[in-house]
């Protein structure tokens, strides 16, 4: 697995809404097994999803960012960006999880 701070269930989860939802937009049809486990397939298919105009796509692709992706943050950060501190991190992990929050309801 990708990342070992989430359960796989949770990951491999939104990666299937994910999946869904790019589908549909596209047409296009992915590999979510191995969308979880290799960093850069997910991170194609990331910075794919970037340029689709579709805002429930594009909450996925935030989401996923943080959950598959910790250590690189988003896909799109710039390498000259300071590292997060550990409240930072937090902070932001803390702000996706009151998003997914808002999308169950």
């Amino acid at each position: 697995m990708i990342a070992n701070t989430h359960s796989d269930s949770e990951i491999f989860s939104l990666a299937t809404q994910f999946y869904v939802r790019l589908r549909r937009v596209t047409g296009r049809v992915v590999d979510v097994l191995y969308m979880v486990e290799n960093t850069e397939y997910a991170k194609h298919l990331l910075h794919l999803a970037e340029s689709i105009e579709d805002n429930e796509l594009q909450r996925y692709v935030s989401s996923l960012n943080a959950l598959i992706l910790p250590n690189t943050s988003q896909v799109t950060m710039n390498q000259h960006e300071e590292p997060l501190s550990n409240e930072q991190k937090a902070v932001q992990k803390l702000a996706v999880l009151k998003q997914q929050a808002n999308w169950s309801l």
